[in-house]
């Protein structure tokens, strides 16, 4: 047994320690289970929490412990980190980045390596929890545009995220905490005097991502239909047919003909055609001589026809994917308003699509559904027209007077207007004061959300709709728990029963894989910052007393501290929830391989320091 000389703390097991330990098990094994959310499960510990602590002969929680997650920084964190997410995803800002990414159409297994690799440099140079509000609008994007399950996408990103975050001194809550924690006349911890750790961390789990991704991540689950997709509206407007793309050959017979020939000839409507450049909506008098690449809707015979008539090869165009990409254009439903001009005259006669750049496929008057010759058909008011359409073409209409837009949770697309460019201040601002100032995080980011609404980026209403309350009462639910786990002594008590079942002279290997254990299991209940706060003058106090240099040791704990990959109790992991659809099976399937992983290399790497 563990040397009586070490000062170890003398904690009894009592009533409030059962109690408490009691409800970290029930947390767990509802985790496990998988039968109800985790948000649901996490609200019932909390109501549990609350109630035993009602009694009399307990005190699980000081005054205000019991609500006070929903107080807490974390909580304010993530609803301005959501926020700010939500702008920038609809503001189009990172759709270059999210193109260059996708250019060449990359397979799900190399994309993933890219966005996981990028995803653990940048979390070096930023604490993660911001990290992952830059690149879950980003693997988003890339999910819609490469039709990619996004499930298959999030979770790595998120876990390497997490795990980028040891690279640095300043890349998670335990690393920047360490200096604070260290007793005096021990050396501080330069800024890289982790990378060896983080590093071999990075290289090893990413790995894992590119060799296993059977055994790690969700199975692929049906595409629901994109809210703007063609499938979500096929069943109500009884459209028929789909999207083709074709590339024109030098042999095509499409010389000499315009669109609107082309379209009454084999009755299909032309979405886009790429010449020199890519039109969306072309109008009906435009040649088709010069086309390189067309885009139609339509029946399978009626394109197969097409194509075996004019010599056009099937096949995707890139550019034609771009701009059929659903960050650019989609469908639509309008509505004819009373009292415009248009009442009473032909579609064609006011060149709908060179007007307001819509495609009609279908029109919904009353009780009839409208499908051919739409050309001829006059506007009444309060026609619904289905129509394709370019994002930045449906705003503008928005603004119109003729038609009003059904559904406005569009991507916006502001050009280089002054919401983008106010957006871009804010961010960059909000990044910065987090990655240089002592504000706290809660701070800058609530900061950043309500100066979002104030230059009105977004409004109040798309904020509270943006928000993942999910997450919100997931964290809520939890860090009172983690709380009680503080004020009972559960955390001194567990650690006792670890240290006093060591050997009576462990090894620095023995003493290395121990807390590395300890921080990992601690870290899932406690928070990353409460285990660290724990552990670290116990790891220094065993290390010193047994003749073994305690700086690595100190480390190695704060590294295991982000190792909570098992549950998604990690701010990161349940900023990701409701995102990516996932359950606690998926971030128990992929951590079981992970963790150990992740254990093995750390204490590897922390033992040559």
């Amino acid at each position: 047994m563990l040397d009586t000389s070490l000062p170890l703390p003398a904690i009894a097991l009592d009533a409030n320690i059962a109690v408490t330990l009691a409800l970290t098990a029930a947390t767990a094994l509802l985790f496990l289970l998988d039968r109800w959310r985790v948000d649901v499960c996490a609200l019932f510990i909390l109501a549990l929490l609350g109630l035993l602590n009602e009694l009399p002969q307990l005190s699980l929680l000081p005054d205000d412990g019991l609500y006070s997650g929903l107080a807490s920084g974390a909580v304010v964190t993530v609803i301005g980190i959501t926020a700010l997410g939500y702008a920038i995803d609809r503001s189009g800002l990172l759709d270059g980045l999210s193109r260059w990414l996708a250019r060449g159409r990359p397979g799900e297994r190399r994309l993933r390596l890219t966005i996981t690799s990028v995803g653990a440099l940048v979390s070096a140079a930023m604490q993660n929890i911001a990290a992952i509000s830059l690149f879950i609008p980003i693997v988003s994007r890339l999910a819609r545009r490469l039709q990619i399950d996004l499930g298959r996408l999030l979770l790595p990103t998120a876990f390497m995220i997490i795990i980028g975050g040891n690279l640095t001194l300043i890349g998670s809550g335990p690393l920047i905490l360490l200096n604070d924690l260290l007793p005096d006349g021990v050396a501080r911890f330069g800024l890289l005097e982790v990378t060896p750790i983080g590093a071999a961390l990075v290289v090893c789990c990413g790995l894992l991502w590119f060799w296993l991704p059977s055994q790690l991540l969700p199975a692929s689950r049906p595409a629901g239909a994109d809210s703007h997709s063609l499938t979500r509206y096929q069943a109500l407007y009884q459209v028929a047919g789909e999207l083709h793309q074709y590339l024109v050959s030098d042999r095509s017979l499409l010389s000499g003909m315009q669109v609107g020939e082309l379209e009454a000839r084999f009755g299909v409507e032309l979405l886009a055609l790429r010449s020199d450049e890519v039109v969306l909506s072309p109008h009906r008098t435009l040649a088709l001589g010069e086309a390189r690449a067309l885009a139609v809707v339509g029946s399978a015979a009626a394109a197969a026809a097409l194509a075996a008539e004019l010599q056009l090869t099937a096949a995707r165009d890139e550019l034609l994917d771009e701009a059929l990409s659903p960050d650019v254009s989609g469908f639509a439903e309008v509505v004819v308003r009373p009292g415009t001009a248009l009442i009473d005259r032909a579609i064609g006669a006011i060149r709908i699509r060179k007007q307001f750049g819509l495609t009609p496929l279908a029109i919904f008057r009353g009780q009839a559904l409208i499908h051919s010759q739409l050309r001829e058909v006059t506007l009444q008011p309060g026609d619904t027209l289905l129509c394709h359409v370019r994002w930045r073409d449906l705003a503008a209409l928005r603004e119109g007077s003729e038609f009003a837009v059904l559904d406005n949770d569009f991507p916006a697309d502001n050009g280089a207007g002054s919401g983008r460019r106010k957006l871009l201040i804010i961010a960059v601002a909000a990044l910065a004061a987090a990655l240089f100032s002592p504000l706290p995080l809660a701070l800058v980011f609530l900061t950043a959300a309500v100066a979002l609404v104030a230059s009105r980026v977004i409004t109040i209403n798309q904020t509270y709709q943006a928000i993942s309350w999910q997450t919100v009462f997931l964290l809520a639910g939890l860090i009172p728990l983690g709380t009680a786990i503080v004020h009972t002594g559960s955390a001194d008590w567990l650690t006792a029963q670890l240290l006093t079942n060591l050997p009576a002279h462990p090894s620095a290997l023995v003493l290395h894989t121990t807390f590395a254990v300890a921080a990992t299991l601690a870290t899932l209940f406690l928070s990353n910052i409460g285990a660290t706060v724990v552990l670290v003058p116990i790891a220094m106090q065993m290390a010193a007393a047994l003749g073994i240099d305690p700086r690595p040791l100190a480390l190695l704990v704060a590294v295991c501290a982000s190792n909570s990959l098992l549950m998604p109790t990690h701010q990161v992991n349940s900023l990701i929830i409701s995102a990516g659809n996932y359950s606690n099976r998926d971030f128990f399937r992929a951590g079981r391989v992970i963790s150990p992983v992740y254990i093995a290399v750390a204490v590897a790497v922390s033992l040559l320091l």
